[in-house]
């Protein structure tokens, strides 16, 4: 019966590292993998963009209104 036993317990480290080969495989290719960091920075530069672009068109858009209620009280 001993003989069974440690066949099992060999059955069983074999599994085990064969599987620990594949995670650790796994691993090594996630992080070696940058194409979601590319995703991420393309999302970062087109949200600072859009900050821009809401910071600028509010002034811009406030200075317009002035302008058409000077130029609406100049007609009336």
């Amino acid at each position: 019966m001993p003989v069974f036993r440690a066949a099992k317990s060999t059955r069983r480290t074999a599994c085990f590292r064969s599987r620990s080969k594949v995670l650790i495989k796994s691993l090594k290719s996630f992080v070696a993998n940058e194409s979601g960091a590319t995703a991420i920075e393309y999302a970062l530069i087109a949200s600072l963009i859009a900050v821009f672009l809401i910071g600028a068109l509010s002034a811009l858009g406030t200075k317009l209104s002035s302008e058409f209620a000077e130029v609406g009280a100049a007609l009336k």
